[in-house]
Formats: C-alpha cells, structure tokens, sequence
C-alpha cells in the first residue's frame, strides 16, 4: 500500500479544519447559553437583590444617621470642592502640551531651504510661455511666482511641471524694454521663499507682429462655421435640442463676427464700446504672437475648418500636439461628422465619440488660449488698459467665446452612460441552446451651469491669489457675460410657440444648460460591446449574436462591457469631423462599465447515492437560481419508477427531495438499466435528469472448497407487484446444462456440485422482454492439492495481469466541487522471482515481481471547484496509456505488479499498482489556464485466494472499495482504492465494488 504524502497532509488540513469548526459552533452555542443566563437569570436575580435588599439597607443606614442632613450636604460639598480642582488643573490650551510634530513629520510649511529651480528655454519674450521643473506636486493656485521681482502666472500641466509666462518690463513709449540682466525666477508660498532658480531667464526684445489680433478674430469666425456644419449635421432628439445648439452658435456668432458688440467690430473700430477711440493693438497683435495664441487659434481653425486651401497635408503646431503631427487629405475634402450606419445605438455612441473629440478640441486648444489671454488681461492689464481701451475689450470678448467652445458647446451632447446593463429574463436555459438576453443604454449629457463668477474664478485659478484683477476687466467680462446670457435667451424665446417654455432653462445672470437624457436603447450592434463566460466550457460567448451557448451543464457568469479602442468599436469615421481628429476612446466614450449575470445551463440535478441494492434511499438535489423579480419558480420532480410526481412551489427555496426507489431499474433497457429522475420547471419546461441505479442480488455459498463441492445459490430481484414477474437463466459456469426459471420471483434458490477443482464464474440472466441483466457469483475449488511447495515454488518467473475497470461522477455534500474519475485497466507482466524465504531450511514463500507492467492504461479524471460567483478552479488529466516506471531508488512513486505464492497458507496474492504519463491541465479564476505534461494514479488493486493449481492461477470477483490512505484492517486482504475526492462525496461505507479478473501462469 503506498501512501501520497501531499494528499494525507490536505486530508490532515481538512481534519483540522472541521475540529476547529467544530470547536467554533461549541463555543458559540456556550456564549449563547452565558447570554441567555445572563439575560434571564443574572440580570432579574440582580435587580430583585437592589430592590429587596440594597436600596432598604442604604435607606435603614440614611435613617440611622444622626443629622443625616448634615453629613449629605457635607459630601455633595467635598465633592464640589474636588471638581473644582480638578477642572482648575487641567490647561486651558491642551495644544499647548501637546508636542509639535510637524517637523518630525517632514511638513512641507519648515523645510530645510529653498528648492533649486530649473526652467527652459533659457532666453523667451514677454508672454512667452517658461516651464519650471524641481518643485514637489503642490497646489499652483497657492504659489507667488516672481520673474525679476515681477508677478506672473503658476499654472500646473498634466506632467507635474509649472507654466508660468515672460512679464512684460514697458518702457516710457508703451512697449516692452527687456532688462539688461537676466532675472531670477523665485516662488514663494504665502510670502515665503520655497523655490529659487540658480540661474537668471534672459528675456528679449518682444518683436512687432501686425495683424495678429485679425488672424485670431478669423480663426475663431471659421471655428465658429465648423460647429455650425458639425452641429447642423448631427441627429436632434427633438425641437428643443436643436434650439439649444442655435442659441450657442447665435452666441457664438454675435462674440465673433456678428453685430455692434464682436470682435469684428471692435478691431474694425466700429464698435460703441470703444467709446469713439480708435483701437490700438499693436501690443496685443506681438504679445498673441510671441506666446503662441494665434498660432493655437489658428491650429484650432484648421483643424476643424476645410483645412489648407492647397489640399495634401497640415502641420498642427504645438497646443495640438495630441493629434497626428502630420494629415494628407484628398481634394474637395469638407468637414462634417460622418458615422457608420446603424440603428439608434450606434447613433448614441456616434454622438458620445463626438462629445469626446469636442472635448478634447478644447482641452486641447481652448483651455491653453484661455490660460494665456487671462494672464495677459489680468496681470500686464493695466498699463495695457492705460494705452488703450480695446485690449480689455478683446479681453473679455475671447474669455466668454472661450467659455462657450469649451463648456457650452460639449455639454449639448450626450457624454457618459448612465446604465448599461444586460438583461436575461430567463437565467436557465437548455444545452446548445442561447440565451434570450438583450443590453440596454442609457446615457446623458454633462450639463453646465456657469456665472460670471465662475469665470473669475478660472481667471484667479489661473493667475493665482497675489495678482489683483483690474476692475474695468471684471466691468467688461460681466457685461459680455450678461450678453451671451440675452442671446442664448432670445433664441430659446423664439421657439417658445413650438416648445412651450423651452427658454425657462435659462436664467438672467446664469447660463443653466438643461439636462439631457438618450434611451433606453437596445444594443443591436456587436461592435459596441463585448462579451465574455467566466467558464466557456459551460456558456460560450457568441458576439457576433450577442448571446451565449449553453455547451455544459452547469452555472456559469457572463459578463458585458462597451468594446474598448480599436477600429471595430470606432463608430465615427477618422477626420470627418475635423483635420485630425481621431478617436482613440471605446464605443460609448472613455467610461467602461460592466453587467454581469449567472445563467445556468440545464438544471444542475444530482442524485446520492446513484448506485446500491433496491430498495434504495436515494436524495435528489438539484441547484436553481432564483428569479430577479423574487417570484417562486414552481416545477414538478418526477421520480422516473412510475411512482407518483412531487409538485414543488418554489425549486429555489425547496432543494432536495428523498425518495425511495422500492424496485430493480436493471432491466429498464431503454434507459441502460437506471430510473431517470427529471425535474421540470413549470414556466419553460426546462428538464434536468438524474440517472438512479436501484439493483438486485445473487450469491454463492460457499465460494470456496475443494472438490466435490455442493454450492447453493439464492436470488433477491426487487420487482413492481403490478408487472410480470421476469424469467431467469442459471449458468453453473462448469459447461454444465443451464437451468431456466419462468418466474425469478418464485424461484429465487438454485443448487449445483462442481465436481472438479478449478474457478468457475456461475452466473444469473434476468430476461423481461428484450432486456437482460447478468450477475455472477465466482466459485473457486480445490482438489486435493496440498501446496506441494517442491512444485509451487520450483518457477523462476510467471506471467500474468489483472484488469478492472472504474467509474465515478459525484458532488460534495455543498455542491461546490464535481469530481468525474474514469479508469480502464488492462495490465500485464513477465514477473521475474524477487524474494523467496525459507522455514526450517525449506522454501514457503516467493515474490515475483515487475516494474513496468504493460497493456492499456486509460485515465481520465476531472474536479471543478466553484463559489458564489461560478467555476473558480478546474484540474484535469488525460492518460495516455504510458506507464512510469519503478525505479530502484524509488521507495512510492513508480509501476509494479507482484506476485506473492504462499505455500504453507496455500495462497496467492496480486498486487498492482501503476502511474500513467498524460496531459494535465489546471485553470483559476486568479492564475488563468496552465497545460503540462504529468503522471497520475491509477487506483491500486490487491486479490488474495486460495491456490487450486501449481501450475495456472486465474479468475474473477468483485472487490471492496476502501479509502485509499485509510489504515486496511488485517482481515481485509482484497480491495481496490478510492481517490479521496471519491471518499468525501460517497462516505467510506457507500464506495461500492469493483469486479478484478486476474491471470497468471509459470513461463518455465
């Protein structure tokens, strides 16, 4: 008998385990009991002892008191006088003693001295932008940046270094006059020093650029025409949809290019708010160029605009840097959202792919202007407003259009889903079958609602707290506020008679974009979302009809997410809706959401034990999910033995049945001899099938004499009273006459003399019909041979084999684990003579041995874990037939079959054990699939009988199985072994028998 170390220490584990827990239920039940004293005992007992006893004592002691009320007001004094003390005692300031561990702490407020600055480029004009690197991530709003002693800006970029821009130095004619020396840049944090740079920024001299102020205003008015085509072009949910996206390009129209109060105006000089001053903006025209304004406005033009006018390739400059550096477009190309065709869900995801690309237009185009122009405006803006008026003007004018472009004009679409979810109405289907499922969206827009106050806020956000705002900027960004509010209005007003109250959304003083809402739509389209089975061997995802295949039964999670980046999910078209715009997001924008349900796949039913002698008592499991409204799932379980059905209200709540099958299904032919329990639910008719083996008897006794010997033979055949009684056939297995019963049920005994020695297989025929069913009962005789050892022992080597077959399928007592073992052994050797042992100078004992039987060795054995969330683990293996050998310094491991000749007990002994070579595969939720090449057990068999020849050994009987690592009782010489996964499920006692046929002669 050998021993697998690994599997006695995790059987060891699992005694543990169940001492400890059952220790744990003991203890709780005795912290109950304490409990339950405590409250119904101790508590009462106690209360009954103050009532009846303490509070009479102190009542009898107050009374004794000689001028008790004396002593009482003396006590309530003392006890005064102490509170008092004490509360004096205690400081007022517990700070005060508490120590300061700020510097232990590494408090960023005492470090130990200025951080060292690094900046590039070292030489920049006024307005230029100049990144600091060295400083630790901190909040750019909280720091005082100084270039030469003068304030600038502190804006944090996406990689964690400051931007900050070139002040402006204007000497006695209005224009800037760069410093001699370079200028140190210094941070400072509530007036303290935190950072300096070692090196000083050389600043030059701030070049003309005339016109560049136009070229933004123009820019801006074909940016505005591109969301004109965009949003034109674009589906509308209704009137008031489309309202809304006219209002922002009114909006935007009459802040750009259109009436008294636009930028067109105002650099044409015609505008009122110039107050009959001609506009002056050369300052602003070389400031927009030197820090990369009008570059970006123009960038942003082109790349929502028609692009070039010569067709075949656009450079976009630096603030674009997150689209292709470079596009080549044909000829005649205009810009205009172009998405693939399809039904309501891809025009949602189309939309949420525009919403995203608009977004990261502003992001990256918008905000930088806007961060640009606000420092400029804020900062340098009063000796610019001192020079000339326009440049406060303008100020304002690209602050609300920036507002609008960045904020408004993404918020009218819809931006993230709101639900995704999959819906399975009925989470049981058949096997090859499909779920009945479908996957609903719904999404919604990020509305907006902005003040002027907000945008002061941007603005001090960006410039930082030290810098001042001039009070003509905030006059004039306020009223260009209040305007853009009008406007919005007056276009929402005019559609009032179509959609009554559409303009109500909007507020004077408060720009209130309404909230918007898409769906619920169905996903149609398999390029919008993916699918996935936690286990595809039970529930195989189907995409291409977003559904899953039930392939095995069992439960298994499945699982729907919006399909990530790719060209499948990429709804609308690459450039379509401008020069380079590429959407890099999933379907439905950046957001990835998930739905998850457990489908089951047939109707997990189980019974146990499956095989034993009738009547058997047999418990019928089965595992349903419950339905998602909570509604009973009403079934009916029908027993398969003709016995009445059971009508269950509720399968999910009910999840088991006894039954007791009281008759033999060996002769049920067209089931291959079982009962087939099936339970059916009621609303789909959905089956799931047990499989019931209920048998009968048929003995010899004795098996086992010498010759001539008299064996008697009885029968037990458990048959329905309402039936014919089946006929039978008696094989005396001698080549004797046969004998035939009409009636098995009333002749149940038969007699027969072996009249020679040998091992006979006599055996039972029970015929109902076409079907039959045999059983045997071996008989072994013995003649007067006498263990001759002389003759036994004189062979140097025989040759035989033992074969045997064996097959199991169970579940544990929580159905969490499925254990499937199929074994097909047919294995044979030439035994060489390997030990032999002499009494009193006389051979009695010789083993003959091999270690590497040969023959057919069929293995296969599966176990599949699972918890509440489905499959968590699997491990296979296939044996492909080879065997390990047994090598010399192999104690355990390794193939052997033994044969023990025993000449003063007159017995034989075969033992076979083996190790088969195959493919072993495990699988984790955690780890994934892993494959590998390994051995495995068969199950070891060991036969002891009686000799009846010297010369031939040879038969057939049904064996014991036994718990492979139990200690084998000393009696119990025949057995096979049991894998201990079997022996969790069955029970020692339920392991059932094996029929072993053995072989074996001398070679010599």
């Amino acid at each position: 008998m050998t021993t697998d170390w690994k599997t006695t220490s995790a059987r060891i584990a699992s005694a543990i385990g169940k001492s400890l827990l059952w220790l744990g239920r003991h203890l709780l039940a005795l912290l109950v009991a304490v409990g339950r004293f405590i409250v119904l005992r101790a508590i009462p007992a106690i209360r009954a002892w103050l009532r009846g006893t303490a509070f009479p004592a102190l009542k009898r002691f107050y009374l004794w008191l000689p001028h008790r009320r004396m002593v009482v007001a003396g006590a309530m004094g003392v006890a005064a006088i102490a509170i008092a003390v004490l509360l004096l005692r205690t400081p007022d300031d517990v700070s005060s003693t508490t120590p300061d561990r700020s510097a232990a702490a590494g408090n960023p407020e005492s470090p130990a001295g200025p951080v060292v600055l690094t900046f590039a480029p070292a030489e920049a004009p006024p307005g230029a932008p100049v990144i600091l690197s060295g400083l630790p991530d901190e909040d750019a709003a909280a720091l005082e940046i100084t270039i030469g002693g003068q304030p600038t800006s502190a804006m944090r970029l996406g990689d964690g270094r400051l931007q900050t821009r070139v002040p402006l130095y204007l000497g006695p004619a209005g224009w800037p006059v760069p410093p001699a020396k370079a200028q140190i840049v210094e941070i400072r944090r509530h007036g303290r020093l935190v950072a300096a740079s070692q090196e000083g920024l050389r600043i030059t001299a701030l070049q003309r650029a005339p016109g560049t102020t136009a070229s933004v205003q123009r820019s801006l008015d074909a940016a505005v025409d591109a969301y004109q085509a965009i949003f034109e072009a674009l589906p509308a949910r209704d009137e008031q949809d489309m309202a809304h996206r006219r209002a922002m390009l009114a909006v935007l129209r009459e802040l750009v290019s259109e009436g008294d109060h636009s930028l067109a105006a105002v650099l044409a000089g015609s505008s009122p708010l110039l107050n009959n001053t001609k506009p002056d903006v050369a300052l602003l025209d070389a400031l927009m160029a030197s820090s990369g304004t009008a570059a970006n406005m123009e960038a942003f033009a082109s790349a929502l605009g028609a692009g070039p006018a010569a067709a075949g390739g656009i450079t976009m400059p630096a603030a674009g840097a997150g689209f292709p550096a470079l596009l080549a477009l044909p000829g005649g190309w205009k810009p205009g959202p172009r998405c693939r065709s399809g039904g309501k869900d891809m025009e949602l995801a189309c939309l949420m792919q525009i919403q995203g690309l608009l977004d990261d237009l502003a992001t990256q185009y918008i905000r930088p202007t806007a961060d640009a122009w606000a420092n400029f405006t804020v900062i340098f803006g009063g000796p610019m407003v001192a020079s000339n008026p326009a440049t406060v003007v303008i100020s304002a004018l690209l602050s609300v259009t920036n507002l609008v472009i960045g904020k408004v004009a993404p918020s009218l679409l819809p931006a993230t889903l709101t639900r995704f979810e999959l819906e399975v109405p009925k989470p049981l289907i058949q096997r090859h079958q499909t779920t009945q499922s479908r996957i609903m969206v719904e999404a919604r827009n990020q509305p907006q609602t902005i003040t002027v106050n907000d945008i002061i806020d941007v603005v001090k956000a960006t410039v930082g707290p030290a810098i001042k705002i001039d009070s003509a900027s905030l006059t004039q960004l306020m009223g260009f506020f209040s305007r853009m509010v009008d406007v919005y209005m007056a276009v929402l007003r005019g559609v009032d008679s179509v959609k009554p109250n559409a303009s109500n959304a909007v507020n004077a003083g408060v720009l209130a974009l309404p909230p918007k809402h898409w769906g619920p739509i169905e996903v149609t389209s398999s390029d919008l979302v993916s699918l996935f089975s936690h286990d595809e061997s039970i529930l195989s995802s189907q995409e291409e009809k977003l559904e899953w295949l039930g392939k095995s039964q069992g439960q298994a999670k499945v699982r729907v997410m919006p399909r990530g980046p790719g060209t499948r999910s990429k709804v609308l078209q690459d450039h379509s809706l401008c020069w380079g715009c590429v959407w890099s997001g999933g379907a439905f924008g950046t957001d990835m959401p998930e739905s998850s349900k457990r489908i089951s796949v047939d109707i997990d039913f189980d019974a146990s034990p499956r095989h034993g002698v009738a009547p058997l008592d047999v418990e019928l499991q089965w595992r349903l999910l419950p339905r998602e409204d909570g509604k009973p799932v009403a079934c009916t379980l029908d027993f398969g033995d003709g016995s009445d059905v059971e009508r269950i209200a509720d399968c999910t709540d009910t999840t088991s049945f006894r039954h007791t099958y009281a008759h033999t299904s060996r002769l049920e032919d067209a089931t291959g001899g079982a009962y087939v329990a099936k339970l059916r639910l009621d609303e789909n008719k959905a089956e799931g099938k047990a499989e019931v083996f209920p048998d009968w008897t048929f003995e010899a006794r004795p098996g086992s004499g010498k010759a001539p010997l008299d064996a008697r033979f009885s029968w037990n055949v458990p048959w329905p009273e309402d039936r014919k009684a089946p006929r039978c056939e008696f094989d005396p297995g001698d080549g004797s006459e046969r004998q035939s019963f009409d009636d098995c049920l009333a002749t149940r005994k038969a007699e027969h003399r072996f009249e020679r020695r040998g091992s006979f297989v006599p055996s039972l025929t029970i015929i109902d019909g076409g079907a039959k069913d045999t059983k045997t009962a071996p008989v072994s005789v013995a003649d007067d041979f006498a263990c001759n050892a002389e003759e036994l022992l004189k062979h140097k080597a025989w040759t035989g084999g033992m074969s045997y077959t064996k097959n199991n399928e169970v579940w544990d007592d929580n159905l969490d684990r499925n254990v499937k073992f199929n074994l097909r052994i047919n294995l044979k050797a030439e035994l060489a003579e390997h030990t032999r042992r002499q009494w009193r100078g006389a051979d009695y004992l010789v083993r003959y041995y091999s270690p590497l039987p040969q023959g057919s060795a069929d293995v296969s054995f599966s176990v599949h874990q699972y918890d509440h969330r489905g499959l968590a683990s699997y491990q296979t293996f296939v044996g492909n037939g080879q065997i390990r050998r047994q090598e010399p310094d192999m104690t355990e491991d390794g193939s052997m079959l033994n044969l023990v000749l025993d000449a003063n007990q007159c017995t034989f002994s075969f033992f076979l054990q083996g190790q088969v070579y195959g493919t072993e595969e495990r699988w984790s939720r955690g780890e994934g699939k892993k494959s590998t090449q390994s051995h495995y057990w068969i199950e070891s068999a060991r036969v002891e009988q009686p000799l009846t020849s010297s010369t031939s050994i040879s038969g057939s009987v049904p064996v014991q199985v036994i718990p492979k690592f139990d200690d084998i009782p000393t009696e119990q010489t025949t057995w096979i072994s049991a894998h201990p996964y079997i022996v969790e499920a069955l029970g020692k006692g339920n392991l059932g028998k094996v029929t072993v046929d053995w072989h074996a002669e001398p070679v010599d």
